[in-house]
């Protein structure tokens, strides 16, 4: 004969089971799977199995680009300085354009948000690793812009023996000034939480000077 629990026991029970299984698997929330950045379309898909909308099929590709930019393809006139410069900075640069700046690494993190371009993986292998930089050592993250490495260049750097992984970034990046180099990327999705752009009546108090970002950073060089 089945026992039945209380519905209070129950549902410690079940919170205890969700617990032990975040902890086998931390932050892998119901419904999100790993897919291996190979595996996952250009374009993404949601994680509830629907297509992105129109601004993340325009965004995805962009960010899920496989190829580093070619010398005709660099901005020479891009500068971290340029890029954290005031003002609003939408039609700044071109998306079509790379660009190689040197700055100093604040902090290196996880991504916190599913992202359709990685297919709505939550999991530290197969999400970006944000990466926060700035003229020189501050606490003020709104003189910053971000960087992002991808799941697709952390495994193709693996092949070279390189690892791209968010912890060993942290470790060996934070704190250094590095060189970077990638794709330039205006991230629309933060248009309301950086300083150049930033609505007079936003919700919430920015977090960054720019929506630009070198996203993918397709090379990492530490300046001595």
């Amino acid at each position: 004969m089945r026992t039945m629990l209380p519905l209070g026991v129950a549902a410690v029970a079940c919170a205890l089971a969700l617990t032990a299984a975040y902890a086998t698997h931390p932050r892998i929330p119901p419904g999100h799977h790993e897919v291996p950045p190979d595996q996952c379309p250009l374009i993404g898909s949601r994680p509830d199995g629907r297509p992105p909308g129109p601004v993340e099929r325009l965004l995805n590709p962009k960010k899920n680009r496989r190829t580093a930019p070619a010398p005709q393809d660099m901005d020479s006139s891009v500068t971290l300085a340029r890029m954290l410069a005031p003002g609003d900075d939408r039609t700044r640069f071109l998306e079509t354009q790379g660009a190689e700046i040197t700055g100093y690494v604040v902090k290196v993190e996880q991504g916190g948000h599913p992202e359709t371009a990685n297919c709505g993986n939550l999991t530290l292998k197969f999400t970006d690793t944000h990466i926060t930089v700035a003229v020189g050592p501050t606490t003020d993250l709104t003189t910053t812009l971000i960087v992002e490495v991808t799941p697709w260049w952390r495994q193709e750097m693996k092949k070279h023996g390189i690892d791209w992984s968010t912890p060993t970034l942290n470790q060996t990046l934070t704190g250094k000034k590095v060189k970077f180099t990638g794709w330039l990327l205006f991230d629309v999705d933060h248009i309301k939480e950086a300083t150049n752009t930033q609505p007079a009546h936003a919700p919430k108090p920015p977090w960054r000077r720019t929506v630009w970002e070198i996203h993918p950073v397709t090379a990492i060089q530490a300046v001595p």
